[in-house]
C-alpha cells in the first residue's frame, strides 16, 4: 500500500514550556505536534536510479504528498552497478587489456556523476594505456527535509503510551502532552544520515553529531557506508587530487574499504598484480552515516525529574523542570538501565555523568516535600545528580520504592500495576537550571512501543481549530501516529557475498516483520576478494547488485591472467548491505535499465549491440578508417566469407584485426 498525505505537513519546533499546566490546552498546539508526527512520516527518504558518466542526478519529487526537493536538501551515495560501458556492459577495451584504475564520483553539491575507468595492455602490451568514461553507478539521493536549517531548541526524548491513556474523560495532563511533543519531534530527529565527507588511507572521519540538536551519536547508533571514489593514486595535495597509477604498479586486481565504527578510522587498501600481487594503501572513499536513536536507546535531559507523582514531592519539583523520561513496561518483564554517554548537570555546565557527583553524596533523610527525591530511596545515600528511577502506573503515581540506577541498575522486574519506568535527576535544588543530557540503554524482554506501530492515518488539520471537541480517539490517532513515524525508517545492515539473499527484517521496536516492498539495499563493495595466491588474474569488468523483488545478491567479477587474452568469470567479493525499511512502502523504486550479465566464460560478451545492423549474406565487418570500432559491412575481394585466418592481432588502438587483413573482428565479440 503506498503511503499518501493530502497535504504537505510542515515542522515546529514547539517548546514544552508552550504546554505547563494549568494553562488552555490550545488546539493550534496539539495541530503542530500532529502535523510534526506527519513530518517525521516523510522527513527522510531515499530515491534510487542509475547514472552514467555526465548525467545529474534530477530534483527528486515526494510521491507521498509531492513534495519538490532542493538541492541543499540531498546528499548522494553510489556503487558500482557497473565498471563497463553502459550501453555494453562490457569494457570499452576488453582482453587483452584489463583495467588499470577506477574513479567515481556524484558531486554533493550540483549532483553530477563522472565516471572514470582506465585500462592497460596485459604483459604483451603493458605500455599502453586507455582512459574512458566507462562505469555505471547505482545513486541513492538521500533526501532529507530542511536538511540544512532544521534546528531543535532542546534534544527530544521518546515515550510510548497505551491506549487507555486517551480514554474518553481522562484528563490530557500536562506530562502526557509533553510525552506527545517530545515524541513527535524524536521521530523527527532520531534518524538521519550524516554525510561526513572523503578520506584517504589512514585518516580519521569527523564521528557524526547531528546538525538538528548537537547529538553525538556513539557507534552502536551508527552504520557507516562508503562509496569508491577512487582506487588511484593521488599528488598529496589538500584535498588530494588523484593521479594515475604508477605503470610500475602493474594491472588493477581488486580493492577493500572499511571505517572501524569505535575510532572511525579509515582503511582503504588497492590491489594490483604485475609479477606478483602487490598491496598499497592507496585509494579514497565518500563515508556516510546512517545514524538511529530509535531502539533501546534513551535520552535523559538534566532538567527531567525523577518522577511527578504529587504524594511523594520533592525540592524543585515543579520550578522549571520537565516530567520524567517514562519508558513503557510489561508487568513480569525484564530491564537494564546502562550509561552510553553524554554529560549532565546541576546548572549551565554539563559536567556529570549518571553516577552523579560521588563528592556530593546525599545521605539518607525523611521525605518531607523539602529534601531531594533520593530521600524516597529509602535508606541509602545517594550522590547528588545521580539518575533515579521509579515504576508508574499510567497516573504517573510510583508503585513500590524509587531505586538508584546511577552507571548500571542491574536486573530489574516490573512489578504488578507498572505501566512505566520513570527516569530523571537526583537534584535538591531547581531542576530549571540544569543542563545536558545524558544516554542511556535499556535491556529489556520487551518491545519499546508495545503492539505493531502500522496504524497512521493523516489527521487533517481542521480536526483542531477551534470549536470543535477534541476526542479521545483523535489524540489516540495522534499517538498512533507518533509511533509509526518513530519508526520510519529502520536501518539494518550485513555483509553479503555472491548468491547470499539479504534477510527480512524485523524491527527491535516492535516486532514488525518487514515485506520485500518495504525495503531499500544500499550497497557498495567491502572488498573484491579473496586474493589466495600469485593467480595473476586481472579485472576485465565488475557487475553488482542486490534484486530490489528478491534480495538476492550477484556479484560477476570477470577477469583474465597476465597470459591470457580470454577472460573467465567468478564470484568474488562482499558487498556491504545497509537495508533501509520503511513501513506503509514508503519506498521509491530504482528507475533506469539494469545491466545485463555476460556469459560466463570466453573471450569476450556478446557484444551484439556493437556490431553495426544490416549486411547481407557472405558480407563481413571491415575497417573503414583509423578511428577505432569504426567499421562496416562489406563483401570482401576474391569471393564472400573469406577463408582460414590466422590467430588475431591488434591494430594498436585495442581493435582485434586478423592477419590476412580482410575480416575485423569489433572489440569485445569473441573470435
Amino acid at each position: 500500500m503506498t503511503f499518501i498525505l493530502s497535504a504537505i505537513p510542515g515542522f515546529a519546533d514547539l517548546a514544552d514550556s508552550a504546554l505547563l499546566h494549568d494553562q488552555p490546552a490550545l488546539g493550534l498546539l496539539l495541530g503542530r505536534i500532529s502535523s510534526n508526527a506527519a513530518f517525521g512520516m516523510v522527513r527522510l527518504e531515499v530515491f534510487q536510479a542509475w547514472y552514467k558518466n555526465g548525467d545529474t542526478v534530477a530534483l527528486p519529487i515526494s510521491p507521498a504528498d509531492g513534495y519538490q526537493y532542493s538541492r541543499d536538501e540531498l546528499n548522494y551515495c553510489w556503487g558500482s552497478h557497473s565498471t563497463g560501458n553502459p550501453a555494453s556492459g562490457w569494457a570499452s577495451n576488453g582482453p587483452p587489456w584489463t583495467v588499470w584504475y577506477l574513479a567515481f564520483n556524484v558531486d554533493q553539491a550540483t549532483g553530477l556523476v563522472t565516471t572514470a575507468v582506465g585500462y592497460r595492455g596485459n604483459d604483451d602490451h603493458k605500455d599502453r594505456q586507455a582512459n574512458t568514461t566507462d562505469g555505471y553507478l547505482k545513486v541513492w539521493t538521500i533526501a532529507q527535509r530542511q536538511r540544512t536549517s532544521l534546528v531543535m531548541a532542546a534534544t527530544p526524548y521518546f515515550v510510548a503510551h497505551p491506549s487507555t491513556d486517551f480514554a474518553t474523560d481522562k484528563a490530557l495532563t500536562q506530562q502526557l502532552l509533553d510525552d506527545l511533543n517530545n515524541s513527535a519531534k524524536a521521530g523527527i530527529a532520531f534518524t538521519e544520515v550524516i554525510y561526513l565527507g572523503e578520506y584517504s588511507n589512514g585518516d580519521t572521519c569527523a564521528a557524526p553529531v547531528s546538525p538538528i540538536d548537537g547529538y553525538a551519536y556513539q557507534p552502536g547508533q551508527i552504520a557507516l557506508m562508503t562509496s569508491l571514489r577512487w582506487t588511484m593514486d593521488d599528488n598529496g595535495a589538500t584535498p588530494p587530487v588523484a593521479t594515475p597509477p604508477a605503470m610500475s604498479k602493474g594491472q588493477l586486481k581488486g580493492w577493500a574499504t572499511s571505517v572501524n565504527s569505535a575510532t572511525y578510522l579509515v582503511t582503504t587498501q588497492v590491489q594490483y598484480d604485475l609479477s606478483g600481487e602487490t598491496d598499497y594503501g592507496t585509494g579514497r572513499v565518500a563515508v556516510f552515516a546512517f545514524c538511529s536513536r530509535t531502539g533501546n536507546t534513551v535520552i535523559v535531559p538534566g532538567l527531567a525529574c525523577p518522577w511527578r507523582d504529587s504524594t511523594k514531592q520533592f525540592s524543585g519539583m515543579w520550578i522549571g523542570g520537565i516530567g520524567p523520561i517514562a519508558v513503557p513496561v510489561i508487568v513480569g518483564a525484564t530491564y537494564r538501565v546502562q550509561f552510553v554517554s553524554g554529560l549532565w548537570g546541576q546548572g549551565p555546565t554539563p559536567n556529570l555523568t549518571s553516577l552523579g557527583d560521588a563528592g556530593a553524596p546525599i545521605p539518607p533523610g525523611t521525605p518531607s516535600g523539602t529534601g531531594p527525591p533520593s530521600y524516597y530511596c529509602t535508606g541509602l545515600t545517594v550522590n547528588s545528580g545521580a539518575m533515579l528511577g521509579a515504576w508508574v502506573d499510567s497516573a504517573g503515581t510510583v508503585v513500590g520504592t524509587p531505586f538508584v540506577v546511577g552507571l548500571d541498575s542491574g536486573t530489574l522486574t516490573a512489578p504488578a500495576g507498572a505501566t512505566r519506568l520513570s527516569l530523571g535527576m537526583n537534584d535538591g535544588g531547581t531542576f530549571g537550571d540544569n543542563s545536558g543530557f545524558v544516554v542511556m540503554t535499556v535491556t529489556t524482554s520487551a518491545a519499546v512501543i508495545p503492539g505493531v506501530a502500522d496504524s497512521f492515518s493523516e489527521i487533517p488539520d481542521a480536526t483542531f481549530y477551534p470549536g470543535d471537541p477534541l476526542k479521545a480517539s483523535t489524540m489516540l490517532q495522534v499517538e498512533k501516529n507518533i509511533e509509526e513515524a518513530y519508526c520510519t525508517p529502520e536501518f539494518f545492515t550485513g555483509t553479503h557475498a555472491h548468491g547470499d539473499t539479504v534477510a527480512l527484517p524485523t524491527s527491535p521496536i516492535d516486532g514488525y516483520t518487514y515485506a520485500r516492498g518495504e525495503l531499500t539495499y544500499i550497497w557498495d563493495f567491502v572488498d573484491t576478494g579473496p586474493y589466495a595466491g600469485d593467480n595473476h588474474n586481472r579485472m576485465v569488468v565488475e557487475q553488482v547488485g542486490v534484486d530490489p523483488t528478491t534480495g538476492a545478491v550477484t556479484i560477476n567479477s570477470f577477469e583474465t591472467s597476465s597470459s591470457s587474452d580470454g577472460w573467465f568469470a567468478n564470484h568474488d567479493g562482499t558487498l556491504r548491505v545497509i537495508t533501509m525499511a520503511c513501513r506503509s512502502a514508503e519506498v521509491i523504486t530504482a528507475t533506469g535499465p539494469t545491466v545485463t550479465p555476460v556469459p560466463t566464460t570466453g573471450a569476450g560478451p556478446d557484444a551484439s549491440s556493437n556490431v553495426p545492423a544490416g549486411g547481407a549474406t557472405g558480407q563481413v565487418l571491415a575497417k573503414v578508417s583509423g578511428t577505432d570500432r569504426d567499421v562496416a559491412w562489406v563483401t570482401p575481394s576474391g569471393g564472400g566469407g573469406g577463408g582460414t585466418h590466422a590467430e588475431p592481432l591488434t591494430d594498436g588502438n585495442g581493435n582485434f584485426i586478423f592477419a590476412g587483413g580482410d575480416i575485423v573482428v569489433v572489440l569485445g565479440v569473441p573470435n
